[in-house]
């Protein structure tokens, strides 16, 4: 059995957070033959460990969710569902030394990031960004866009054998501006992973879309049962109440680290 943190939501639904169960792999790896080889050498970095699927990468968590081998009980977590997970995991045994991906962050129409002398993300940048401006989304200071309003097309000529659009899920209320959230670290420009990293920090610096190793986990909301069961005789205010003290002490943490961080940069100067 994978782990997994309970969420409670009220009135009716109960959900938990779960790390994804490695038992979706023969069917992934299935899907990945009608693919290009560049798109499945990206594809194809993740492996099983005690029952959980290990690996994360946006790639991957995109292709997961449009060729159908994500259960049907399961969505992929967002930034909000991590927020909250993350309040309810108080020991850190779920999301407290692994990290998982939850959505693009794309700051600039176009992106400089290179390998090997090709810049590897700026076609699906100033993809996505034409995109965004034919349905009147402001790219403003940068945007997240979860996973969920991404479609992935084999495309052998793009580096990660892949391109991306936006599907009918992205719309104004879908696709969240970066600056309405709070971030531990981040990048000035193009095309990154958005991420929730091991040491709890959220940050959107990597540029390789396609890079998985063996801390990433993809992390994915279920639901099931009644919150009767799990609440007892603890009521949703108290949970509500939880959240909001959880959440002002770990602001005031981001704010200690960002003095710290700032105090290192003035004494490398």
């Amino acid at each position: 059995m994978t782990r997994e943190i309970p969420l409670c939501e009220v009135p009716k639904v109960f959900e938990k957070a779960v790390i994804l169960e490695g038992s979706v792999l023969e069917e992934y790896d299935a899907s990945l033959e009608p693919l290009n080889e560049r798109a499945r050498k990206w594809l194809k970095q993740y492996t099983v460990v005690d029952g959980e699927l290990v690996g994360s990468s946006p790639l991957m968590q995109i292709h997961l969710l449009n060729s159908g081998v994500l259960p049907k009980e399961d969505r992929l977590a967002t930034r909000l569902d991590l927020e909250k997970a993350i309040v309810f995991d108080d020991e850190k045994k779920v999301l407290g030394t692994t990290y998982t991906d939850f959505g693009l962050a794309l700051k600039t129409a176009g992106d400089n990031y290179d390998i090997d002398g090709a810049k590897v993300n700026n076609a699906i940048a100033k993809r996505l960004a034409n995109q965004l401006e034919r349905r009147e989304i402001a790219l403003d200071e940068g945007v997240l866009i979860p996973f969920s309003a991404l479609t992935d097309i084999s495309n052998e000529e793009e580096y990660w054998g892949l391109t991306l659009d936006l599907n009918d899920f992205a719309t104004r209320d879908t696709i969240r501006h970066l600056k309405e959230f709070e971030w531990t670290f981040s990048r000035k420009e193009g095309l990154s992973c958005a991420s929730l990293d091991g040491g709890r920090y959220w940050d959107f610096v990597d540029e390789h879309l396609g890079r998985s190793d063996g801390d990433g986990r993809v992390v994915v909301i279920r639901a099931e049962g009644t919150p009767e069961k799990i609440l007892g005789e603890r009521t949703p205010d108290d949970y509500a109440q939880k959240v909001q003290s959880s959440k002002k002490e770990y602001t005031e943490k981001l704010i200690k680290l960002k003095d710290q961080i700032d105090a290192e940069i003035r004494r490398s100067q």
